[in-house]
């Protein structure tokens, strides 16, 4: 074992940690390393021109930066033993062509093979669990790609402009395809998704432009953002009846013609190759697309609705971002519009609209009437029947007649509000009068002032109570709410200085 700090002359070693290598510790190109290393700490002279390093049994682990920007490093052999790569350890070597990776590594760092850019082959080893943030990222010669059977993760940008790689096969214990994982795979023409796979993020498969058909496993509960952006080969995208969720942007939708549905599966097809029902895709449903994938069996209602009104995509679009799967389709199905239709958001901005959309969903303004357990002025249990629909519709129709309340300056007021489901205590809170008056005053001097109120109105509850006993909650009011934002913002305040 090494214990000096000197080898030789020239080569440095610390506690058997390799921490430097001068030019003369190198012959003709090629660094061996003697036996005894067990890790690097490394930094090298600007002047050592080596091309190949070679690493004997003991070797355990490379630590970060170690071989980061070795312009000219061709070639790096690793003995079995090694367990750690540690993060950007090969960072911008431009000419490494060859690395063998040994069975007994269990950990890459972040960025680790970053603009390897000659990189074309590369076998993971089976102990590997987890490829992380852009371990390949910009590799833009790898063309094939090992992965072991015991990949469970793989971080983003994982294999980020890896222009080269033509096809690959992810292992059945991958669950998440990260933002941007495979995004610029320009030559990417075929992958294999697992079955396990439960969401595809922003970006995905962004600027995979020869990704020709894609499978969606059942499994598969989101495609978010982006996922399939500028995929402009992509001719049939195949789901499952069990997807709960497609973003507005995942695909570009623009660029089908047909949905399909045959059975339980649905189809996005540039043809009509597939046998089933077929909705085209046309400038007046391209809003709405995402939706019907996962959502068909409410198809003819939205496809009614928006055809009625255009207004029902932003209001669909929104409420599908934001419901489950079960819930939005209760939603299409018994939606509550009577008074949400009387209002005029001609020359309104979409993202006023929108915001009104979600402070109008929060306060109740789409529900069916629904029953509550009120107590009578004899202190007496009884059930009521509560419209808040016609309630919140008929007092903000009234606030927005008299200029109380102006549609165009939703957004500057709600759009911080944080969506969540109806409470219909700060609905009562709201619609009180005198609150509302109180409320708007704020409104003058903090803007979003309500949308606070929503926002910590759970928290807000559990102080404003009577006593700790029977914890019964007294009635909010806008003083009572200014003061326990007054109290939040103390918290944790020295007031020794």
């Amino acid at each position: 074992m090494i214990k000096s700090s000197i080898v030789g002359e020239i080569m440095k070693i610390r506690n058997n940690i390799l921490i430097e290598i001068n030019r003369q510790d190198v012959k003709d190109g090629v660094f061996i390393a003697p036996k005894g290393i067990e890790g690097t700490d490394t930094s090298i002279d600007d002047d050592v021109q080596m091309h190949t390093v070679i690493f004997q049994e003991g070797l355990k682990k490379i630590e970060n930066n170690s071989f980061s920007k070795c312009e000219e490093l061709e070639k790096v052999v690793l003995p079995e033993g090694l367990t750690k790569i540690g993060e950007m350890a090969f960072r911008d070597c431009h000419e490494l062509k060859q690395i063998n990776l040994p069975e007994s590594l269990e950990e890459i760092g972040d960025s680790c093979f970053l603009c390897c850019d000659l990189l074309k082959e590369i076998t993971l080893p089976e102990k590997l669990s987890e490829i992380k943030q852009a371990t390949f990222f910009d590799c833009s010669y790898l063309h094939k790609i090992n992965l072991g059977n015991n990949i469970k993760k793989i971080g983003i940008s994982a294999f980020f402009g890896c222009e080269c790689l033509h096809s690959i096969v992810l292992p059945n214990k991958v669950k998440v395809i990260e933002i941007n994982t495979f995004a610029n795979c320009e030559s990417l023409k075929k992958i294999t998704l697992p079955d396990e796979l439960s969401y595809i993020m922003s970006g995905a498969f962004h600027n995979c432009y020869s990704l020709n058909e894609i499978e969606i496993p059942q499994n598969v509960k989101q495609i978010h953002n982006n996922a399939f952006k500028n995929c402009n080969k992509l001719s049939k995208v195949h789901f499952s009846r069990n997807i709960q969720k497609v973003f507005a942007n995942s695909f570009d939708f623009i660029n089908f013609k047909y949905l399909i549905k045959n059975g339980d599966d649905i189809y996005l097809s540039k043809s009509k190759d597939i046998q089933g029902e077929v909705v085209e895709i046309n400038n007046e449903n391209i809003g709405i697309i995402n939706i019907l994938i996962s959502n068909y069996e409410v198809k003819d209602i939205i496809l009614k609705d928006i055809k009625k009104d255009r207004i029902y995509l932003l209001l669909y679009n929104y409420l599908y971002e934001n419901l489950s799967k079960e819930e939005f389709n209760n939603f299409v199905q018994n939606k509550n519009l009577k008074f949400f239709n009387q209002f005029n958001f001609n020359g309104i901005a979409e993202k006023d609209v929108r915001s009104f959309i979600k402070f109008y969903f929060v306060l109740g303004g789409f529900l069916q009437p629904i029953k509550e357990v009120h107590k009578s002025k004899n202190n007496k249990t009884e059930i009521v029947v509560v419209d808040y629909a016609q309630k919140v519709g008929e007092f903000l129709l009234e606030k927005i007649r008299t200029n109380e309340l102006s549609l165009s300056k939703m957004n500057l007021m709600f759009k911080n509000l944080k969506f969540d489901k109806f409470n219909s205590n700060f609905t009562k809170f709201f619609l009180n009068k005198e609150n509302f008056k109180e409320l708007m005053m704020e409104e003058s001097t903090e803007l979003g002032f309500i949308a606070k109120c929503y926002n910590e109105f759970n928290d807000f509850q559990k102080t404003n109570t009577s006593n700790k006993g029977s914890q019964r909650q007294l009635q909010p009011t806008v003083k009572k709410f200014k003061n326990f934002f007054l109290e939040k913002n103390f918290i944790g305040v020295d007031e020794t200085n």
